[in-house]
């Protein structure tokens, strides 16, 4: 049995992987938050490694089996029972590498190692469709081409697509990036054209084996990688960037304005709800219309009387404003791009931030250079223009309007 272990490549490649996935996992800053999802998508960039090496140790064991002349003789077996052992058991060795890298990183950085099983999910399957991949292109090639061929084209295949157009096309390959912020999470249909793909690639790479017996296979290969991109290209063509939906769930509330935040932010829930309340105080000391409610969460906002508040956890006075001001003016996802309007937007939530007490430089030092001369007008316009020039912004179609001018 060790003998047997030693000759495995998933075994051989093993601390390749283990190392070289950690690296990958660790390259990135890991996001401020204690929110679960994010914690366990952290460590999933270690898929564009495993997956490639998980890939060539497949085109390696396939092989294998095409040296010893097992296509060309009569008498052999199925080609499905050894291909899908060596699959399994390949892809199998790279999922635990996966694992143990989550579980190393989250506990370097101090979090406690999370759940989340749409995460898992989405690796796993990732792994296991290119392994598959890689079994059938070493079954039909040569070695010598097919290991370099299978570890370079999933690699390019992984990494590429994020940086490219359609957004859409990154939500087909398994990977996550950089999601999720506290107020995000997965969206279905995403996880689901995530898990569709490698699945379909597992059967694809099945029939292409079985060709080399059935050549109608090969046609049906085909025919299921088509069906998958019909059906899974629907799922996630909506989506911008990240593939989240808005997050929903318990949130934990006090105060007046009443200010609600996630489960684990509530650390920081009395020291936002003083401030809120000062901010509010001083809006609705000049006129301006204050929220009674604070809240991440999207089905809260049901009235224009509701805000939302998107906050990391510990949150510095400048954000706590900031992110009320935003709250306050519309600025939802456009799916055809910002426009005109959304420089209106942003010199609102600088005004405002500025006007919920703190401190104009300290606005001014994190507010877009070309937008400050706009801020400053603004700011020195009398009061009732000041107003209606918000008015006007909150009224205004958020994706659609053109540019509102400043109050000279």
């Amino acid at each position: 049995m060790a003998s047997r272990a030693r000759l495995e490549p998933a075994l051989r490649l093993l601390p390749v992987s283990l190392v070289l996935g950690y690296l990958v996992a660790v390259a990135y800053e890991p996001l401020p938050t204690a929110y679960p999802l994010a914690i366990a998508v952290y460590p999933h960039e270690a898929v564009i490694i495993l997956a490639p090496l998980g890939a060539a140790a497949a085109a390696w064991k396939a092989g294998r089996w095409r040296r010893s002349g097992w296509r060309s003789r009569p008498w052999r077996r199925a080609v499905g029972a050894p291909a899908v052992w060596d699959i399994t058991f390949t892809a199998a060795v790279q999922i635990v590498a996966y694992e143990l890298i989550v579980v190393g990183v989250t506990t370097a950085a101090g979090r406690s190692v999370p759940f989340e099983p749409q995460v898992l999910v989405i690796a796993a399957g990732t792994i296991t469709g290119w392994v598959a991949i890689g079994f059938a292109v070493g079954w039909w090639v040569r070695a010598e081409l097919a290991l370099p061929a299978v570890l370079v084209c999933s690699y390019l295949a992984l990494v590429y697509p994020p940086a490219m157009e359609p957004l859409w096309l990154r939500h087909l390959t398994g990977t996550l990036g950089q999601c999720c912020a506290p107020g995000s999470a997965l969206d279905r249909g995403a996880v689901r054209a995530m898990v569709l793909v490698p699945v379909a690639a597992f059967i694809a790479a099945l029939l292409a084996v079985w060709a080399s017996r059935r050549p109608a296979a090969g046609v049906a290969a085909v025919a299921v990688v088509v069906l998958a991109a019909v059906v899974a290209i629907p799922m996630v063509d909506r989506l911008a960037a990240e593939p989240t939906a808005p997050r929903e769930g318990t949130v934990r509330c006090t105060g007046t304005p009443e200010v609600c935040v996630w489960p684990e932010q509530s650390d920081d829930l009395d020291r936002i709800a003083t401030i809120a309340e000062g901010v509010a105080s001083r809006w609705s000391a000049l006129g301006l219309q204050a929220p009674v409610r604070l809240s991440p969460r999207s089905s809260d906002l049901t009235s224009d009387r509701v805000a939302r508040l998107q906050v990391w956890e510990h949150p510095t006075r400048y954000e706590i404003v900031q992110a009320m001001a935003s709250g306050v003016v519309p600025q939802p996802s456009c799916p055809d791009g910002v426009g005109d309007i959304y420089v209106s937007q942003l010199v609102a939530v600088a005004w405002l931030t500025i006007e919920g007490g703190v401190e104009p430089a300290v606005v001014e030092a994190r507010t877009d250079p070309a937008l400050r001369a706009d801020l400053d007008r603004l700011r020195a316009a009398d009061h009732d223009a000041q107003v209606g020039w918000l008015g006007a912004v909150e009224r205004a179609d958020p994706c659609a309007a053109d540019l509102i001018p400043v109050p000279s």
